[in-house]
């Protein structure tokens, strides 16, 4: 049976372990990394974090951290679980340990840094536990390409506004950063595992046709449940290379207009409705909100561009 306990300073050659052990596998070490790891109590505890350690049976397996960034906001690091000992559901258990323990720490929300190409798995997991992509800044870790936050607070009405309002402007936001990209790179890819730009925005019109049926479901027909589905199954089978980009943005654009139109004017109750999804369990209209507000994929198709970019400056 998995424990999850707090740190101590008996556990410092296990979490350098490691941590030492996940990053060099992939990675080189940065700095901060060393500091960190090998001084835990200076770098994270003392500056007003926290550590968790996972332990099955004598054996420390895994690891977590908060790092404080400001009174509200606190940045996970340090997640790790062994190798022998992952695909048991640690990470999971782990996450979830941290999540309270920063709410216990009455934090706002949280943040992370991740790397998509050797961290998938375990970017699956925090969208599963609510974490959404944010903007990246520019400088934070030389090997991170994702941010992602989770809200911790329960949402206001003024945040629904603000979000409401966000969810509105997607369709422009997705244009405005379509025009950076050349558009014959955009059947390219950039890891066998990984989805081009064209494969990006037909997903789009996909996704959002599903959000489109959900979004009615949570109004009309509170409690019930709604429909899952392979996001890589369709985009393998479907053959979304074949189809039209201009078509795709054209759907996107007027299943959101109607969606928008629809919700922006909702009595704050209906924002209370749940339905059940067959991988997330029980879902508030809240929910969808956050999700699909910021579900444009502009990271995601803004990462294959720099892909590209990099192997294009190889080969010239």
């Amino acid at each position: 049976m998995l424990q999850i306990t707090s740190y101590h300073p008996d556990f410092q050659a296990a979490f350098e372990r490691l941590n030492r052990a996940w990053i060099e596998a992939h990675f080189d070490l940065e700095p901060e990394d060393i500091r960190v790891i090998t001084q835990p109590q200076q770098y994270i505890l003392d500056r007003g974090g926290a550590i968790l350690m996972a332990l099955q049976g004598e054996e420390v397996v895994g690891t977590v951290s908060l790092k404080k960034v400001d009174d509200t906001t606190f940045e996970m690091v340090k997640m790790t679980i062994d190798e022998r000992f992952r695909g048991k559901g640690y990470g999971k258990i782990l996450c979830e340990a941290i999540i309270e323990q920063a709410r216990q720490m009455d934090a706002y929300r949280m943040i992370l840094y991740s790397n998509t190409l050797h961290a998938g798995p375990a970017i699956n997991m925090y969208r599963q536990m609510g974490f959404f992509e944010a903007e990246l800044e520019k400088g934070i870790y030389a090997r991170a390409d994702i941010k992602m936050e989770k809200a911790l607070l329960p949402m206001d009405k003024a945040e629904r506004e603000q979000l409401i309002e966000s969810y509105g402007k997607a369709y422009d936001k997705i244009v405005a950063a379509l025009s950076e990209f050349p558009r014959e790179m955009w059947q390219w890819r950039p890891a066998p595992n990984k989805w081009t730009i064209h494969e990006n925005i037909i997903h789009l019109a996909d996704s959002e046709a599903n959000s489109y049926a959900r979004c009615r479901k949570f109004i009309v027909e509170p409690g019930s449940t709604v429909m899952a589905y392979d996001q890589e199954a369709w985009t393998e089978q479907l053959n979304y290379h074949e189809q039209s980009i201009e078509d795709a943005l054209e759907l996107f654009r007027l299943l959101r207009k109607k969606s928008y139109d629809l919700i922006k004017d909702l009595p704050d109750e209906v924002w209370e409705h749940t339905v059940e999804h067959p991988e997330n369990g029980t879902m508030t209209f809240k929910d969808w909100l956050r999700v699909y507000e910021n579900h444009t994929h502009i990271g995601s198709m803004r990462r294959v561009y720099e892909a590209w970019q990099r192997q294009h400056s190889l080969t010239i």
